[in-house]
């Protein structure tokens, strides 16, 4: 065998051992990670009617395309992600939800005819969890959020529905978070959930 076939058989040898070797570790490489779950355990509510303050059996609450029928005290849970909905309850829109976690708030008032009025939760941006200690302010009323973020602001029941004209801000404000504000309409008018979020300073 003549030295030129000896380094070709030797350079043959030499790739399949790579090729051999690169083979046996990638068939050992790391699996690719799980994704993070979006989704939270869920969060609960009641569906309220407003006048009685009872439980309203049998309501649809929809947020998105998941939904749920409430049991005999009005209550539901929902497995759902975290997220800015237009929840529906039987069919009629019920404002705008911002979903947080499992610890979230979902109540909700029907049956509230004339009557005029705003409610939801305050939460933290950021951190996705409920601002304790914010004031809200609508219409020269100013409420403060509990620990769940909570706040409720009622008026008046006019047979019109509807009080003031003008273009209308909700206001929050808080120490450790810069302001935040939405319109809510030309003046006020029905019953409505509506959340927001606030960013820390």
């Amino acid at each position: 065998m003549n030295d030129s076939s000896a380094l070709m058989r030797r350079f043959v040898l030499a790739v399949l051992v790579v090729l051999t070797v690169g083979c046996q570790q990638s068939a050992h490489a790391p699996s690719t990670p799980t994704p993070v779950p979006t989704h939270i355990p869920g969060f609960s509510g009641r569906v309220v009617d407003f006048t009685t303050n009872a439980g309203v059996v049998g309501a649809r609450v929809s947020f998105g395309d998941t939904s749920a029928i409430t049991g005999s005290d009005g209550s539901y849970v929902l497995d759902t992600p975290r997220g800015v909905y237009e929840p529906r309850i039987d069919d009629a829109r019920a404002g705008v939800a911002r979903v947080t976690g499992e610890s979230y708030r979902g109540d909700f008032f029907v049956r509230t005819g004339t009557c005029i009025g705003r409610y939801g939760t305050i939460s933290d941006r950021g951190a996705s969890q409920p601002i304790a200690g914010a004031t809200v302010s609508l219409g020269g009323q100013n409420v403060t959020t509990g620990k769940d973020g909570w706040y409720r602001i009622d008026f008046t029941c006019p047979a019109t529905g509807v009080i003031g004209f003008n273009t209308t801000f909700m206001n929050v404000s808080h120490p450790d978070y810069t302001n935040a504000s939405t319109v809510v309409g030309r003046g006020i008018a029905g019953y409505t959930r509506i959340d927001l979020e606030m960013d820390r300073r």
